[in-house]
Formats: C-alpha cells, sequence, structure tokens
C-alpha cells in the first residue's frame, strides 16, 4: 500500500492512504487525463472571483454539457488564463 497525492486547483491533497497499488495506478491515469485542464479550471475559479460555491456550481453545469461543447467551453477558458 502506498499514500498518493494529486494537484488539484488550490494544490496538493492527499487523495488516497495506504491504497492498493492497483488504485494508485488507476488514479494517477485519472490525475493524467484532466491535468491538462487545470489551467481552465483555475480561470473558472478567478472568473468566479475565488467563490467556490459558485466556482462548483459552475463546474456542474459545464460537467452537464456534451463533451464536445464541454471541451470547447474549457478550451475557451483556458485561453483566457
Amino acid at each position: 500500500p502506498v499514500q498518493i497525492l494529486a494537484n488539484n486547483v488550490l494544490g496538493w491533497v492527499i487523495i488516497g492512504q495506504e491504497v492498493p497499488l492497483v488504485l494508485v495506478r488507476v488514479s494517477l491515469a485519472a490525475v493524467g487525463i484532466y491535468t491538462d485542464r487545470i489551467p481552465a479550471f483555475r480561470e473558472l475559479l478567478r472568473e468566479e472571483g475565488g467563490d467556490l460555491p459558485r466556482f462548483y456550481a459552475r463546474v456542474r453545469a459545464i460537467g452537464a454539457m456534451g463533451r464536445s461543447e464541454r471541451d470547447s467551453v474549457l478550451d475557451a477558458a483556458a485561453e483566457r488564463g
């Protein structure tokens, strides 16, 4: 078992303690998929004035979009950032 960390929008957090190695690999793969989206989420948080409830509501709305629309919104946010 190992501990794993993830770099979220606000910094490093422990996302698991004493988890089996297979879960670490799955978690790292998931983190790797979204690492390129960190600039977009940072921009969205900045646009919401650092207000986490508003940021989370905006992210939930984006998450409800279809994949291509969601990708377009996140790409645009990253470009603004």
